[in-house]
């Protein structure tokens, strides 16, 4: 789920359902990982 601005309410309400597929990942630092996903239409 992603919220808005205000995290009151879902960013992409009504929006159509989407998975995501972890297409690559890597570590940055001990701390933090950048995770790159594509979205699949949601079946």
């Amino acid at each position: 789920m992603i919220a808005g601005q205000t995290g009151a309410e879902p960013a992409f309400q009504g929006a159509a359902d989407v998975d995501l597929e972890l297409i690559d990942s890597r570590t940055l630092d001990a701390n933090i990982q950048e995770l790159i996903y594509t979205p699949a239409l949601h079946i």
